[in-house]
């Protein structure tokens, strides 16, 4: 199954692909593309393989986004924990999906040293990814049934629990959302249109 950045980053590279909220800051897909293939090198540096899951707290940010397609390009899976919960909801959650590192915005770092796993700051793993190659790492990058996403989910009862969503399921996800916007009567009225993304607690696609 395509690569859906790579891909758009080849159809419409200058094309605004996502807006910081707080900066305004403006990333191209052809920019969106090259920081999580960049993303993806630090991951391979931080020893991160095939099957791994990555935990990640931080607020909403262009970087969380990027190793959110950087962990598709080495086959590991993305964990978004939520910054949030209280100590003990969010170690539930780390026993839950059993991460191999915890990247953690340095706002959060006494939360993340508590949890008992290999923690390392956001702005630490970032740092230096400019002279990292912006092209995507060798190998196959995830399969259509390779998890991708544990997304934490719980109705009113109970624990939340790490639903396991794969590239196949989040393509229909994708497809869906499309079918909503476009319906009838359309929610968007043309690609120009901007939606509202969140990294926290969990990525909607």
């Amino acid at each position: 199954m395509a690569d859906w950045l790579a891909t758009r980053a080849t159809l419409s590279p200058q094309r605004v692909a996502l807006i910081d909220a707080q900066t305004r800051r403006r990333v191209s897909y052809q920019r969106f593309d090259a920081g999580a293939n960049q993303a993806a090198h630090r991951l391979l540096e931080l020893g991160i393989s095939s099957g791994e899951r990555v935990g990640v707290i931080s607020r909403n940010r262009i970087e969380v986004l990027e190793l959110l397609f950087a962990c598709a390009r080495v086959r590991a899976v993305f964990a978004g924990l939520n910054w949030r919960l209280a100590g003990p909801e969010l170690a539930a959650q780390v026993a839950a999906c059993q991460p191999t590192l915890v990247l953690y915005e340095a706002e959060f770092a006494e939360q993340a040293s508590a949890l008992g796993v290999r923690a390392v700051s956001l702005e630490s793993a970032l740092s230096g990814l400019d002279a990292l190659p912006t092209t995507s790492p060798s190998g196959e990058g995830a399969g259509e049934d390779d998890p991708w996403v544990l997304c934490f989910t719980g109705g009113s009862t109970g624990r939340a629990k790490a639903a396991v969503l794969t590239r196949r399921s989040l393509t229909a996800n994708a497809l869906s959302t499309i079918d909503f916007f476009m319906g009838s009567p359309p929610v968007a009225e043309s690609s120009d249109d901007v939606t509202v993304v969140t990294n926290a607690p969990c990525i909607k696609v």
